[in-house]
């Protein structure tokens, strides 16, 4: 689960980890900003998915919020380019590096340096279990299309599925290169970069499918409180708190849904794509993720950041009663879902 009670300052050459893999915190170090110290801090989406900036976040003092639009009380001298440049991001509907790569050149704002929109190596690390479909293709294509167990023989359990790399059989291997060269019409030594390009937009999927898993449970636990809510005596005459329970659970059952088909349509354009490979089918494919970066972020920031929301209000059901999770869900979770 991502929390929110992080140091924030950034500097230059030293961005977070919990920075580069959140769906819904950006340092503005990263951004073409003149104020040094709007650039040691972040912006965040609020409960109402709104992009403020974080001046502190302090698990006693609570967080300092600012809208974009009164940046020029805290910052002295600060330009009104700068003002302007986090305003546009503000607006994003997710700051997640997949969906910020395009966002981004959209409004016309380039980044310094682009490894800055990059995963932290952590997070690649983790995501290695969700590679499981890229490696099998990769390594039954490359090294051995008659390898079966594959999931067994990579190792991935382990952490070690790098291994099969290490001894492959030479003559096999170059017969299979050869032979995507030629399916995809380019020399042998563009072959590598053809598979690190597939390898980096598979690593989106990967990167928020896990988002998808990590949130789920916590969807569970929210939609159980949606269900004890709408039953309790005092609210069941209570149609504007009602309404509100069953538009949002409406909500994220159609974001959820969403989600999943996109996945569905991933999966399917990337079979496609092994079994008959070609240019055509390399670019489908990658045209079919990348085009779809947006939509996703967007959808899992906005149920991230409210099931982290309700998190943090009702950490467990003990925490609160039905009437003050319904004051709750009217005031802050029923609010903003629109950004989504």
């Amino acid at each position: 689960m991502q929390t929110a009670n992080m140091p924030i300052e950034q500097t230059e050459d030293q961005i977070s980890d919990f920075d580069r893999d959140s769906l819904w915190s950006l340092p503005l170090v990263m951004l073409p900003l003149q104020s040094k110290g709007l650039k040691s801090t972040r912006l965040v989406k609020n409960s109402q998915l709104e992009g403020v900036v974080e001046l502190f976040n302090d698990s006693k003092a609570g967080r300092g919020h600012v809208s974009p639009d009164h940046l020029h009380k805290f910052f002295s001298g600060i330009s009104n380019d700068d003002v302007n440049v986090v305003r546009k991001v503000s607006t994003l509907k997710s700051y997640d590096v997949y969906s910020l790569r395009i966002s981004l050149r959209q409004i016309g704002i380039n980044v310094e340096n682009y490894d800055n929109l990059k995963l932290s190596r952590h997070k690649e690390g983790e995501l290695q279990e969700y590679m499981q479909p890229f490696l099998s293709s990769l390594i039954t294509n490359i090294f051995d299309p008659d390898i079966s167990d594959i999931g067994d023989k990579i190792g991935l359990k382990e952490n070690n599925w790098i291994n099969i790399f290490y001894n492959p059989d030479v003559n096999k291997t170059r017969k299979h290169l050869r032979s995507i060269a030629n399916k995809m019409n380019i020399s042998l030594l563009e072959v590598p970069s053809v598979i690190q390009k597939y390898g980096d937009v598979y690593l989106s999927i990967a990167y928020y499918r896990q988002c998808l898993d990590d949130i789920t449970p916590r969807v569970g636990d929210f939609v159980n409180s949606l269900a004890e809510i709408v039953q309790h005596q005092q609210i069941k005459n209570d149609f504007p708190t009602l309404d509100a329970c069953k538009r949002i659970h409406r909500k994220i059952k159609h974001i959820q849904s969403t989600i999943k088909t996109q996945f569905l349509e991933f999966d399917e354009s990337s079979q496609k794509m092994w079994d008959d490979m070609s240019p055509e089918k390399f670019k489908k494919f990658k045209e079919i993720v990348e085009g779809n970066h947006l939509l996703i972020g967007a959808l899992l920031c906005a149920l991230a950041v409210k099931m982290n929301h309700w998190g943090e209000k009702f950490p467990n059901p003990s925490f609160g009663g039905p009437m003050q999770r319904a004051d709750f869900i009217m005031n802050d979770m029923s609010q903003g879902w629109l950004l989504a």
